[in-house]
């Protein structure tokens, strides 16, 4: 699960999409890093203007062979009738989307002060809803949220990493298992 503080929740121009969306390119392109984990779905909560919170939510392998354009095409598309061809946008909002993560998956908390994710694999292992911001930290109220429900803390290292980096590590470190 991504918290996209600056994501918009409206259709946006497909021209210069990175800052017309508030950076729903970070989450286009942590949709096609979930090809790592084929069985992995995605949810992204958008904060950003005019009608938060809505949550886009990716199925396993929606997006296959896509590029990150055509991915940004998609999410604009659903923004705009609730549904693309591969996703699809629903009003949600935090405490209820994280409420019903937890009751289908323990919540892992993905922040730079967590417990390190290289020496305690156990902790990433498995059946979990990770929980991350896209390329900035959470909003304090929806961080305090996600560590109501989160079993842990957990990080990949000291420094800010965008969402679509961390997606792929986690793949490839679970892989390593």
């Amino acid at each position: 699960m991504i918290v996209s503080s600056t994501g918009v929740t409206r259709p946006f121009s497909l021209k210069g999409y990175a800052g017309a969306s508030g950076r729903l390119d970070v989450v286009a392109r942590s949709i096609l890093a979930l090809s790592l984990e084929p069985s992995a779905s995605l949810y992204a909560l958008l904060l950003g203007p005019p009608s938060p919170p809505k949550v886009v939510v990716a199925p396993p392998s929606c997006c296959l062979g896509l590029t990150e354009p055509d991915v940004m095409a998609e999410i604009s598309r659903a923004l705009k009738r609730g549904e693309g061809n591969r996703l699809a946008v629903r009003e949600q909002g935090a405490e209820e989307l994280f409420y019903q993560l937890s009751k289908q998956y323990e919540l892992v908390l993905l922040e730079e002060r967590g417990r390190n994710a290289l020496r305690e694999r156990e902790l990433i292992a498995g059946e979990k809803a990770m929980v991350l911001g896209s390329h900035v930290d959470m909003p304090p109220d929806i961080a305090a949220i996600a560590k109501r429900y989160a079993v842990a803390s957990v990080s990949v290292g000291p420094r800010s990493l965008h969402a679509d980096h961390v997606i792929a590590f986690l793949a490839w470190l679970r892989s390593q298992a």
